[in-house]
């Protein structure tokens, strides 16, 4: 089956995994993130490198779906093709951030739940990354929030978690049996980070791919629609949203439909910059996952923005991670 081809229900669960970190449930309901209870690791008393030589590479972030979206922005037509070479994929960023997390159970603007974190580091669009990750959970004495900072390293085959006051550090690679709860306690914090280095507008990058093109004649904007093939017919399963400007192309919003006309997800972009010839990035992301037919339901929100970024040199890119100098600390080391 050509790339081209996937069916939508793929496509759909691909994008509900890219949405940042909207499916997982202790993000979802404004907890703080734990590693797993059940004591299924090793205690080692210092780290060696024995996990990381019987490793094999893996990927976090990455999935199939999006691996084989490997089409050349340059083939492609229309407005999909200035807006790929506006926004390429960059080798690495150092970036702070801030990310807010909010969970409406039903209609009104007020959030039943919310969490604010914060992610300084550099992260490579192969997955390799070094930052460190700041929470606000409260004192349940108190009701008052404090900071919790903790370092999370990959180095293409190993998770290293470790926290300044630990009294052990969590390591893990992808054959790990508790691989989905150490997602969500340990690095599914990063995914809208990742997101933004490697393609943060979602493009359907496929060799076949078939785009509608329509411009309002009063507004000028641009509407690009992708259709699906489903059991009634075609239908539009996603349309990005390109105001009329000078230069460069950049979407405001895309929307992804589901086959009977909801909306499933709808990501706004805010504020373009330039931080390298072809290299767009928004300095503001917000995302939301709704979880019925009416956008006033239940939904949650992820808003990822930009404090300061730079593009790394190709020397800095290479030391991601940086050498930790804590290896003799006692790890967890998780099968």
């Amino acid at each position: 089956m050509p790339p081209g081809s996937i069916p939508y229900h793929i496509r759909l669960a691909s994008t509900a995994w890219g949405l940042f970190t909207l499916l997982s449930p202790s993000i979802a309901r404004g907890q703080e993130s734990t590693p797993p209870s059940s004591p299924q690791y090793e205690l080692q008393d210092h780290l060696t490198s024995e996990l990381a030589e019987q490793s094999a590479p893996w990927s976090p972030f990455l999935t199939p779906f999006d691996k084989a979206q490997n089409a050349d922005p340059a083939q492609l037509t229309g407005g999909l093709r200035a807006i790929a070479l506006a926004h390429a994929r960059a080798r690495g960023f150092y970036l702070e951030t801030e990310v807010t997390v909010e969970h409406f159970e039903g209609e009104g603007s007020i959030p039943t739940h919310h969490r604010t974190y914060r992610i300084e580091g550099r992260i490579t669009s192969d997955e390799r990354l070094d930052v460190v990750e700041t929470t606000f959970p409260k004192s349940p004495e108190t009701d008052l929030t404090y900071p919790a900072s903790r370092r999370i390293t990959f180095d293409g085959k190993v998770f290293r978690v470790q926290t300044p006051e630990g009294e052990a550090g969590d390591l893990f690679d992808g054959s790990s049996t508790q691989l989905e709860a150490l997602r969500l306690a340990h690095y599914a914090d990063l995914e809208p980070l990742f997101r933004w280095v490697y393609d943060p507008l979602d493009l359907p990058l496929f060799d076949d791919l078939e785009v509608q093109e329509q411009r309002d004649p009063t507004t000028g904007e641009l509407a690009i629609t992708r259709s699906f093939q489903w059991s009634n017919g075609s239908f539009v399963g996603e349309e990005y949203r390109v105001p009329s400007t000078f230069g460069h192309l950049h979407p405001t919003r895309h929307t992804v439909y589901t086959p009977d006309g909801h909306i499933f997800s709808s990501t706004t972009y805010h504020s373009c910059r330039s931080y390298a010839p072809g290299i767009w990035r928004p300095s503001r992301i917000t995302t939301t996952r709704y979880y019925g037919p009416s956008t006033s339901g239940k939904r949650r929100t992820v808003t990822l923005s930009i404090l300061a970024a730079r593009l790394l040199e190709e020397d800095e890119v290479a030391a991601v991670p940086a050498t930790s100098d804590d290896d003799t600390r006692p790890w967890r080391v998780w099968h």
